[in-house]
């Protein structure tokens, strides 16, 4: 298995290539998958999927 962007527990923000419900909103990475280059998400409760691409960092976790 490849490496990962993220890992369980960062916080990333959804950018511009995000679908625009989610442009701009802060979520907590919960687990790797289900596919490839996908993440499970916690965007206020609420559990997504989300691909890598549409997924940023926030900048209080660079150093993490």
């Amino acid at each position: 298995m490849g490496k990962w962007k993220f890992n369980p527990g960062d916080t990333v923000v959804a950018n511009e290539k995000a679908p625009g419900d989610y442009r701009g909103c802060q979520a907590t990475i919960v687990e790797h998958g289900p596919s490839i280059a996908e993440y499970t998400l916690n965007f206020n409760g609420q559990i997504v999927y989300l691909n890598s691409w549409w997924l940023d960092r926030l900048e209080n976790e660079q150093g993490r």
